[in-house]
């Protein structure tokens, strides 16, 4: 699953939790009211420091002919991680623009 898609749908699942729990505490109240999630995206900034050497792994390990494999197919960055096979790593942060 790319990691953008990742990333909404753990978005998506968090506003969901929080907006059936305070449609719920709203309720309790006796003040009902409609709530509503939205889920968001942001423009990366290519040119960001944290893209030179992304320090995150977010991956799960694979040998190092399927890690690059996937660097050269797929644009991944890869690392050796510590012994245990190579994993993708990416960076995380970002900012609006």
């Amino acid at each position: 699953m790319p990691l953008d898609v990742c990333g909404a749908d753990t978005q998506g699942a968090i506003g969901y939790a929080l907006q059936q729990n305070l449609q719920n505490e709203l309720r309790k109240r006796g003040k009902p009211r409609p709530v509503a999630t939205v889920v968001t995206q942001v423009l990366v900034d290519k040119a960001d420091p944290a893209f030179k050497n992304p320090p995150s792994p977010s991956a799960a390990s694979c040998k190092q002919a399927e890690a690059q494999r996937r660097e050269t197919e797929m644009g991944w960055n890869v690392v050796e991680d510590a012994g245990r096979g190579w994993r993708r790593v990416v960076a995380r942060r970002f900012r609006r623009r």
